[in-house]
């Protein structure tokens, strides 16, 4: 008799430098765990619960504010914020430790609302999920609630 109520499991995480680096080493973990890891990312694998990892972005390195920040690009006003950060970056001393964090937190300021953060931005609706750059996000979401999809 399985006392486990969950099914699904999706882990979600930046790629930083390496994505093919990140989802090896969530699958390693899970192996010493003694779960069983999918083979590929955005797929489900066996056993129970069955787990999906999802690295973003998949194919490059980079984290989730490259993806919000993608998902601004058309916003008039990161014409902007480009240009901010052009400015102040030319005089030699600007120089952010993570560029998109700090370019995502121009991009929040701009705002009519006070955005403190990617949880705010949520919230008040200021991210576009219906995006693009967000398609991994709904994939995860549709695998995890899809009841025709356990293993």
């Amino acid at each position: 008799m399985n006392l486990n109520p969950l099914k699904k499991i999706g882990i979600l995480q930046d790629a930083d430098n390496d994505p093919k680096l990140a989802f090896n080493q969530i699958a390693e973990t899970l192996k010493e765990l003694k779960f069983t890891p999918p083979k590929k990312q955005m797929s489900l694998s066996g056993g129970d619960p069955s787990w999906i990892i999802i690295i973003n972005p998949m194919d490059k390195p980079g984290m989730l504010e490259d993806l919000i920040v993608e998902s601004f690009s058309g916003d008039h006003a990161m014409k902007c914020v480009d240009s901010f950060h052009e400015c102040v970056g030319n005089n030699g001393k600007y120089k952010p430790k993570n560029y998109s964090k700090a370019y995502l937190q121009t991009y929040f300021s701009s705002n009519n609302k006070y955005i403190k953060d990617i949880g705010v931005a949520a919230k008040e609706r200021i991210l576009d999920f219906d995006h693009e750059a967000f398609g991994n996000f709904r994939t995860l979401i549709k695998i995890l609630t899809d009841q025709k999809s356990n293993p």
